[in-house]
This record gives structure tokens, C-alpha cells and sequence, in this order.
């Protein structure tokens, strides 16, 4: 299988590093022959190139003309997503990264084009695939209890002013904590209040609380912010059931339940007071390993989608949905009310 990485900045740079080691370690069955870079700064190639990517163009229109390949990976800039996914569906499957898009508009003509040509297209969004996630969602199926509340915590620095073509933190990071929110609970929000912050320096959102609401009174708090210094970066996400509280950790992949009391009483004592509201049980497990990057487990989940023709994981459907929900956030947070989100007119 030949694959290009379109955009090969830095995430993309990533994909490039992950095809090569399934290539050289083949751990997936699909067997990978050239990888084909394409950025038009041509240090990016140079990294690409000594990675081991021996075919790279500084042209999208040349790499078009004179390429042919199974499957492609749109990494650029979010501004261009759409401009690049309408050279690429015509002529191949895609995973593009995520968001989908910059607006609903540019999402529904990806929809439009995947259709038209049959193509697999996946999104980037890569916590699908991480260990912890997979973990989280087994516990709550053995739990057998409906989520009541999720709290989502996502912040770390941001780009520098002159790289807003990511466009603002909703895109970049809210979207990640409101599809693992959707993918938990198994529905999709009616509505959603929000607010957010900017910077003077920066076009766009630096920071945004969005608070959706979802059937049967279930309620995700969600927070991404790019407010922190250079050094401070945390991705955690807190699930309340009847009796159950479960916390992860994204990046260190470690997640803790708790289940109830000991005892719920009163006590003159604080010391015997405070021993009461110990929980009954505290489980804590580790999952992270070396082997199990999310990154690659994604390439290796859409690779295979595409030789299969099946559909992967993190498929167009969810990108749709969850930029949708981004979408809904900033227009709640710009009109200062409560948003009522309509699923009745989306071609997904």
C-alpha cells in the first residue's frame, strides 16, 4: 500500500514517523511500500526525508498530477482542510485530522465528496484509540450504571499569534473531550450555554467552558484553555455514575474508580468524621506502554478500514458530529444564551 502524508509540519511529521515504524516492524496486516511526503516548506521535507520518506513534492498539484496511492493523510492547517480534501477524495480515502473542517459548510461538502466517491474517510480524533479510553468504556459496560455528569479538563499552551491557522482551542481541544463526551454517553447534546476568552495577541478563543446537555438530564462540563505557561499541561476527564466516580488521565493513560462510602454518619470527632467519607473502594490501574501509541493504533485502524472497506472508528460521522458540537459552543458563547443544537438536517 502506498500512502501520502499531506502536510508534514508538526503533527504531521508524526504520522510520518508512525508509517515508518509499521512499515519497518509490520505489526499491522497491511504492508506499506513508499510513503510520500508533501508540504511546501521544504525543511519539513528535509525532516520527512530523514525519517526515511525518499518521495517528496513541495507541490500539491504536482504530487496529484504524478502520484497514485491507496490512502492519504491530510495534516495541514485546519483553514485548509477542505481546500486539500477536495484534490484528495477524488482520487483516494482520506484520514483527515481533526476538526473535520473549519465550518459546517466545509464539513458537509467533505460529506458530500466521501459519498460521491465512495471513499473511507476518517478523522483525526485520536483519543479513540487510546488505551485508557478502551478501559473506560469496558469498566462502565461491566458497571452496568448510566453516566450522570462528566467533567472534562483539557489545557497546555497554545501557538504563538502568527499560527492561528488551527483556528481557536475549541477546535484544537475542545473537540477531543466533546467526542469522547458523545462516545461515552452514546447519544449526541440537544444544547449547550457557553463563554470564552481572548487574548489581544490572538484571533482567536484562547479559552472556553462549554457546559452541554444531553437526554435524560446528563450533563458534560467541558473546559480547554491555552491560558497556561509553557511548562503546564493536563488532560483529564471525570465520569460520575449512582455509585461510581471514574477519573483518567489521557496522556499518562491511568484511570481510578471509586465506589461509594464506608459509612455515611455524623461524628463529634473530626479526625472520625473525615474517616467516615473514605470511599469503600479506591482502584487504581496503569495501562500505559510503549506499545500501545494511540497514534499508531489509529493509522492502523484506518489502513486496514481502507483495504477492508469498512468503516473505522473514528469515522467521518463522528468528526461531522463533534465539530458540530464545537461549532454550537462558540455560537453560544458569542451570543451569550443557550443553544439549542438541531440533528434533524445533517447529511450524515
Amino acid at each position: 500500500m502506498n500512502v501520502a502524508v499531506i502536510g508534514v509540519g508538526r503533527w504531521g511529521i508524526n504520522h510520518v514517523r508512525a508509517l515508518m515504524t509499521l512499515k519497518k516492524e509490520r505489526i499491522s496486516s497491511v504492508s506499506l511500500e513508499d510513503i510520500i511526503a508533501v508540504d511546501i516548506n521544504p525543511e519539513n521535507l528535509y525532516r520527512a526525508k530523514s525519517l526515511g520518506v525518499e518521495k517528496a513534492y513541495t507541490s500539491l498539484d504536482s504530487f496529484v498530477s504524478r502520484e497514485k496511492v491507496d490512502a492519504a493523510i491530510i495534516a495541514v492547517p485546519t483553514k485548509y482542510h477542505h481546500e486539500v480534501a477536495k484534490k484528495i477524495i477524488p482520487l483516494t480515502s482520506v484520514l483527515i485530522e481533526k476538526p473535520l473542517a473549519s465550518n459546517i459548510k466545509e464539513a458537509k461538502d467533505i460529506v458530500r465528496l466521501a459519498k460521491k466517491y465512495d471513499r473511507v474517510v476518517a478523522v483525526g480524533h485520536i483519543e479513540r484509540y487510546n488505551p485508557v479510553i478502551m478501559a473506560v468504556k469496558d469498566r462502565l459496560k461491566e458497571l452496568g450504571e448510566d453516566i450522570i455528569y462528566i467533567s472534562g479538563f483539557r489545557v497546555g499552551p497554545g501557538p504563538v499569534a502568527s499560527r492561528s491557522n488551527n483556528l481557536g482551542v475549541a477546535h484544537d481541544l475542545l473537540v477531543h473531550d466533546i467526542d469522547t463526551a458523545n462516545m461515552l454517553v452514546g447519544s449526541l447534546p440537544t444544547w449547550v450555554i457557553a463563554s470564552k476568552n481572548h487574548l489581544k495577541e490572538f484571533p482567536y478563543e484562547v479559552e472556553i467552558n462549554a457546559v452541554y446537555g444531553y437526554e435524560n438530564k446528563v450533563v458534560a462540563s467541558l473546559r480547554a484553555s491555552w491560558r497556561t505557561g509553557p511548562k503546564l499541561k493536563k488532560r483529564i476527564m471525570l465520569i460520575q455514575t449512582e455509585s461510581h466516580i471514574i477519573t483518567f488521565d489521557y496522556i499518562s493513560q491511568y484511570f481510578t474508580v471509586e465506589s461509594g462510602l464506608k459509612e455515611h454518619r455524623s461524628s463529634p470527632e473530626y479526625v472520625d468524621l473525615i474517616s467516615s467519607y473514605e470511599s469503600r473502594s479506591v482502584e487504581n490501574i496503569s495501562l500505559f506502554s510503549g506499545k500501545k501509541e494511540p497514534l499508531i493504533l489509529e493509522l492502523i485502524d484506518f489502513l486496514e478500514s481502507v483495504e477492508k472497506g469498512r468503516e473505522p472508528i473514528a469515522n467521518l460521522k463522528n468528526g461531522y458530529l463533534a465539530l458540530k458540537c464545537v461549532l454550537a459552543s462558540l455560537e453560544a458563547a458569542d451570543k451569550g444564551i443557550r443553544v439549542k443544537i438541531n440533528w434533524d438536517d445533517d447529511p450524515i
